[in-house]
């Protein structure tokens, strides 16, 4: 009811204010009493207005006659002090000249309005009427009585300057006096500009907003926001247009782009999108810091109490700089480097081999020398080497028909084919549809990027994330060209060294294919509802990559496809139990179990030479069954074993096999304790970084037993610190957090930091592009690993 008598005030008000000819210089016609359902027909100027006055009751009470305390003339930077009450109202009237280069702002202040009987400021400008009450009241319910507001400039002044009154008219519905100050001051540094801070301060009922135009030949600007304290507010970037949404409750709704900020943001803006070639920088700061936070609490609004001046005033520096608009250099630079990669790959797989087989010759007298000494010492203890049932040899497990396993092989591309057409169409459809809702909101909180280096190109939001994938492809497939080499170069004997079976190094460069598409999948809109899809594909080359290297000396019993898939269905899903039970203790527990009792079992299966109890009996039997044989083996006496390309003599198996074995059983557990002990949230990248470990792990292993076994390993052994290298430094990069979704959106934008590398790539497109260049050296090395051997007969190749 008292709403309704201030709108009929209200618009008594902007007719009656006009009456005052002194100060507004205007004619205005004579009043109308005017009734309610009659259509009246009028015409007005400038300076030539028409009021028409409705009187009615509301409920039964008497309307109380409008009346008008003298209006006056004000001026700028002066503080003016007065009172109102319902009926008497009071009214300003500010003459300035326009310009381009100021913008007008008002402060009201009282200390006796309540929000029952607010005072109600409304502002008329030539084109426009301004309003809101004080004190002003938060969606949470706190108060206060202070209120400040930036006048939107009329753009059709901004190039020309005109004298322009300002009426400002305060009124109240509250039958007692209610005091108040106001004051009406420009805004000199309005206009934003390039490398230069500004800095102001802004609390919730006191939003600011300032102007930027492109200057000529700049098309790309980074919009920076910096504040000492973590107060939550909006940064938003919006048209150079009225009305200006410049409320909590308003500004998500704005044709142009927010964020929520604490300590710092940062918005890249391109003139495409603002055809004026302005924009306008606004910050809102929140009355608490709820939408901030990571867990979004609930709250019922609060009686709060009344706060004159706000105890959440945000001091925020702005910096408009010129960022990088032609991304053509980065682009061909990095293209010119995995082309120059590719070169030098092909290169090392051509000639390493002449030189494997170079040494492999001198190698061979020296084998030679040492056999008759060793036999002596197998027929002087009574061992028979062929015949140990704990020797086991490369020709013991390749008896089945080549053909047959080739096509079990064969089956691990199709699979990894048909999976990655499945999983990758719906995920790129999702991805686009966050990046085009992004587009269209302009909700810059949905996607978690590093927003100082966020390159926009087209319809990305952050193309360098996204391209900085392209080692991935790229280097994909190369790897393929150089199997297909190698598969096509292939001569196959059953007699003769290590069974070349290529369909898991298909797979494997498939995969570093569809790593590079899944990973530029995540990072157009990268959270954590889709973190997945960017550590799905790295599990799956793990696996692989361990699964190549035991296939080599163990063909006849490397698990099939199905199997393997299987596995790594299992750990993607131990993967989204992470993300369920984010930052559980209990979990962290038991996944600590399962992955030592899962090492254990394994390692059990690798000191037996990849022997199992009775490949016949149930699953879990056999499982058993290798448990037991660990625990015996750690009673078992321990004897060195001299293990040379042609026999293998100890009546136990070799102490060197079961040293890196105890190391990584070391790492492994120091790795599942580290788990337990931080309780990391994000634990998919715990996991991940648990199976690179044990793949480089895996690759150490195998290539020490080569060492062990007297063969060949100068080539393998520079191509694994190569990688180890490449791994080390990639990981350096990826340890350089710029973003994350596990925090808030604005804690997120905290880790944000410039651009690393020819004003375009952060630390993580660096590791993008170093952890690629990894993936393929390990993938070389992998390639080439027993090419040494491909003049030894089988039955002289120990199985390890």
């Amino acid at each position: 009811m008292t709403s309704k008598m201030g709108m009929i005030r209200l618009f008594i008000c902007l007719g009656v204010i006009l009456h005052i000819g002194a100060l507004f210089s205007s004619a205005t016609s004579p009043g109308i009493q005017a009734v309610f359902n009659h259509t009246y027909s009028g015409s007005v100027s400038e300076g030539n207005d028409i009021i028409y006055p409705f009187t009615h009751n509301t409920s039964n009470v008497p309307y109380r006659k409008l009346r008008l305390s003298a209006g006056f003339e004000a001026v700028f930077n002066q503080t003016y002090s007065g009172s109102v009450s319902e009926g008497n109202d009071m009214i300003y009237a500010f003459i300035h000249n326009t310009s381009k280069e100021t913008a007008i702002r008002f402060h009201f202040l009282s200390d006796d309005a309540v929000p029952d009987f607010p005072i109600l400021v409304v502002v008329k400008q030539p084109r426009s009427v301004f309003s809101w009450t004080v004190p002003y009241v938060s969606p949470d319910g706190k108060k206060y009585g202070s209120v400040s507001k930036t006048l939107c400039p009329d753009s059709s002044n901004l190039n020309a300057s005109v004298e322009e009154t300002i009426i400002v008219v305060v009124s109240t519905s509250s039958a007692i006096e209610v005091n108040f100050t106001l004051t009406g001051m420009f805004v000199d540094d309005f206009n934003l500009q390039s490398d230069t801070d500004i800095t102001f301060s802004s609390d919730p009922s006191s939003p600011q907003f300032y102007q930027y135009e492109f200057p000529e030949g700049v098309n790309m600007v980074l919009v920076r926001a910096k504040s000492p304290n973590d107060t939550c507010a909006y940064f938003s970037v919006q048209k150079a247009e009225c009305p200006i949404f410049e409320d909590v409750s308003t500004v998500r709704y704005n044709a142009g782009i927010f964020q929520t900020m604490t300590l710092q943001a940062a918005i890249t803006v391109t003139r495409d999108k603002y055809k004026s070639g302005r924009f306008y920088v606004v910050m809102v700061v929140h009355s608490n810091d709820d939408r901030c936070e990571n867990d979004y609490k609930t709250f019922t609004p609060l009686e709060a109490q009344y706060t004159g001046l706000s105890e959440r005033t945000k001091i925020v520096t702005l910096r408009v700089e010129h960022t990088l608009e032609k991304y053509w250099k980065p682009v061909v630079v990095t293209l010119v480097v995995l082309i120059a990669i590719a070169i030098l790959s092909f290169v090392i797989i051509f000639a390493v081999p002449v030189l494997i087989r170079k040494m492999a010759k001198s190698c061979a007298r020296a084998v030679d020398s040492q056999e008759e000494s060793i036999q002596a010492d197998a027929n002087e203890n009574n061992i028979e080497a062929t015949g140990n049932t704990e020797v086991v040899f490369v020709s013991n497990l390749s008896t089945k028909k080549f053909e047959k396993m080739e096509k079990k092989y064969n089956t691990y591309v199709w699979d990894i084919v048909t999976v990655s057409v499945f999983y990758a169409l719906p995920v790129v459809q999702l991805v686009v549809t966050y990046q085009v809702v992004t587009n269209v909101t302009g909700n810059q909180d949905s996607c978690y990027y590093n927003f100082l280096c966020a390159k926009p190109y087209s319809w990305f939001s952050a193309y360098n994330n996204v391209y900085s994938n392209v080692g991935y492809v790229v280097l994909g497939f190369v790897f393929l060209v150089l199997v297909g080499i190698k598969h096509y170069n292939r001569v196959h004997n059953n007699e003769l060294g290590i069974h070349k079976h290529y369909s898991l190094l298909y797979a494997l460069g498939f995969a570093l294919i569809m790593e590079g598409v899944m990973s530029a999948s995540y990072h157009v809109c990268p959270n954590r509802a889709n973190f997945q899809f960017d550590t799905s594909y790295m599990y799956m080359i793990a696996c692989l990559g361990i699964l190549t290297m035991y296939q080599k000396r163990h063909t006849d019993i490397t698990a099939s496809a199905n199997k393997s898939f299987a596995l790594i269905i299992l750990i993607i899903f131990t993967g989204f139990l992470g993300m369920v039970f984010i930052g559980s203790l209990v979990f962290y527990i038991i996944f600590f179990f399962v992955h030592m009792l899962t090492y254990i079992g394994l390692s059990a299966f690798m000191y037996c030479s990849g022997t199992t109890p009775d490949t016949d009996v149930f699953f879990f039997k056999r499982i058993i069954g290798l448990y037991k044989k660990a625990f015996a083996v750690c009673k078992s006496e321990f004897y060195v074993c001299k293990c040379v390309s042609k026999s293998e003599v100890s009546n136990h198996l070799a102490r060197g096999r079961v040293v890196p074995l105890i190391v990584g059983f070391l790492v492994n557990f120091a790795l599942g304790a580290l788990g337990i002990a931080t309780k990391p949230l994000d634990f998919a990248t715990h996991l991940l970084f648990i199976m690179i470990v044990n793949m480089v792990l895996y690759m150490l292993f195998y290539l020490f037993m080569k060492g062990m076994c007297g063969e060949n390993v100068l080539p393998s052994f520079l191509l694994l610190v190569l990688t180890i290298a490449l791994w080390g430094t990639a990981g350096s990069f990826f340890m350089k957090t710029n973003s994350g979704w596990q925090d808030s959106a604005a804690e997120s934008r905290e880790k944000n930091a410039d651009c690393s590398i020819m004003g375009f790539y952060d630390a993580h497109d660096i590791w993008h592009l170093i952890s690629a260049f990894a993936l393929f050296v390990s993938f070389v090395y992998l390639l080439l690993l027993d090419d040494d051997l491909d003049q030894t007969p089988q039955k002289d190749i120990p199985v390890f």
